[in-house]
């Protein structure tokens, strides 16, 4: 405690919120009755993990505590990296702390505010990925590449279906299918290829640099040869994801220290 004594009075857990239904005001429960604190300063309010501030993330009234923005049911706690398919319908995320790959289907293309998600569609990588941290596809969507950042690999799963994660081989460990980039980076966050699939590109946290390999057979990771080195490009410190605009002019970075999307002409 910070300046002054703890205060000792009958604290309790209340029972948790399970059901998330569009709203943002919610009774507040012990043993499913209702309860009702001094002031939103006496609780301690999580959302997935995370303390809420009292007065701007919450206010109380009674037993009815409200939420400034409608809690929404997590689809992952710990997401690194973002993937489209070619139209814009369907998003998939790398989830850390899961060791899934998530697909979520846009029912706007492009509005990810009318995403919609079933477990059911999600790739579960564990066997081979302890830590997926980046993610992206072939051209024509048949081959899914994943980042690992623990291990230090690219990991390349064949699909049947054209983004379809579901459709995906899981398990790739013994196929060969796989780049170990250790030598270059041993904290990868990113990656994403050309149009020909003859380059791909890596990003990294421990060398705060975007690095560059020469595929001589393209979309194939295991023929993958380190061409270049860029550090000096890369000015964050934390560099978690990176993407070219269509005619690879341009290459953007985004950046967990200075939070923010770093344009760079090439």
């Amino acid at each position: 405690y910070i300046g002054r004594e703890p205060q000792i009075g009958n604290f309790q857990v209340c029972d948790a919120i399970s059901v998330v239904n569009g709203q943002a005001a919610y009774t507040m429960q012990v043993s499913s009755t209702n309860v009702s604190p001094e002031t939103a300063n006496h609780m301690l309010v999580s959302l997935n993990g995370i303390l809420q501030k009292p007065g701007s993330s919450f206010t109380v009234s009674g037993s009815t505590i409200t939420f400034d923005l409608d809690p929404a049911t997590t689809i992952c706690q710990n997401a690194f990296g973002l993937a489209m398919n070619d139209d814009g319908t369907r998003m998939f995320i790398p989830c850390y702390n899961t060791d899934t790959i998530k697909e979520i289907e846009l029912s706007t293309a492009y509005l990810v505010s009318s995403g919609s998600h079933d477990d059911s569609n999600d790739l579960d990588v564990s066997t081979q990925t302890g830590s997926p941290s980046g993610v992206t596809f072939s051209s024509d969507g048949k081959t899914l590449f994943v980042a690992d950042q623990v291990n230090d690999k690219i990991w390349e799963h064949p699909c049947t279906a054209a983004y379809d994660v579901s459709s995906c081989t899981a398990d790739v460990s013994s196929a060969g299918n796989e780049l170990d980039i250790s030598g270059e980076e041993v904290d990868v966050f990113g990656v994403t290829f050309n149009n020909t699939g003859t380059q791909m590109y890596v990003v990294g946290v421990n060398q705060d640099a975007v690095h560059s390999y020469n595929l001589c057979t393209a979309y194939d990771v295991s023929t993958a040869v380190h061409n270049s080195l860029d550090s000096s490009s890369v000015n964050d410190g934390k560099p978690r994801g990176l993407g070219f605009n269509n005619d690879g002019t341009k290459i953007y970075v985004g950046g967990d220290n200075g939070n923010k999307i770093m344009t760079y002409a090439l």
